[in-house]
């Protein structure tokens, strides 16, 4: 049972992260039409978000580079700790070191959620954007935040996803691959839709254009 139920896990997944893959691209579009082409220059708020992203590789690339694999392990293993948090186990400890990575240590039995929530939760980057969602629409510096959590994330990713990564293979490697593609995309996207007015409105724009895309499809599937 417990394989036949990983089968199917594995094909819905598979089906969500075409589906995320697909409202990712939707995302980008959107964003290059709307955040920059058609915006004022006065509420270019993508670019106060590309200036954060430039301060990340500034200071972590020239200045706390040598703080780089901390900062990024920490985050790590904090977003396990987070996830089992969400899901009730109790959290024993966590440990980041610069060199040798990290370790969260918990109670109770992990699941594909806690193993891949660094690979696909923004977290800092949701909280910037809570945060800028209630300042003033005239202050545009939070944006700038929203860019530095925004590529540091991103940047961790690109370093710590590899193949060989123990959270990777104690999910399957398929599946972890398939999960963090439905994911990933999703959490990008509903961050680049929130630019443009808050992060509740952001996940309302997200959900509202997968349903319409869910639905014209079955739509067309059954006319």
């Amino acid at each position: 049972m417990n394989k036949i139920t990983r089968i199917i896990t594995s094909v819905i997944l598979t089906l969500t992260a075409l589906l995320s893959l697909y409202e990712f691209v939707k995302a980008l579009v959107w964003a290059f039409e709307t955040l920059l082409l058609k915006a004022k220059v006065s509420n270019y708020v993508i670019l106060w978000f590309l200036a954060g992203g430039v301060l990340y590789y500034l200071v972590f690339g020239l200045v706390w580079r040598k703080y780089r694999n901390l900062i990024h392990t920490t985050i790590h293993e904090w977003l396990h700790a987070f996830m089992c948090m969400i899901m009730f186990r109790d959290v024993v400890s966590v440990q980041s070191t610069s060199d040798d990575g990290g370790v969260m240590y918990h109670r109770g039995d992990s699941n594909i959620f806690i193993n891949l929530a660094p690979y696909t939760l923004p977290i800092l980057t949701y909280v910037a954007l809570i945060i800028a969602g209630v300042m003033p629409s005239s202050v545009k510096w939070p944006y700038v935040v929203v860019g530095f959590t925004f590529f540091l994330h991103m940047h961790a990713f690109k370093r710590q996803t590899r193949l060989d990564q123990t959270d990777l293979q104690d999910s399957g490697i398929y599946r972890s691959l398939v999960f963090i593609c439905t994911f990933l995309p999703m959490n990008i996207a509903i961050c680049l839709y929130a630019l443009k007015t808050t992060l509740w409105a952001g996940i309302g724009t997200y959900f509202t254009s997968v349903w319409a895309d869910i639905s014209g499809l079955v739509a067309n599937l059954f006319a």
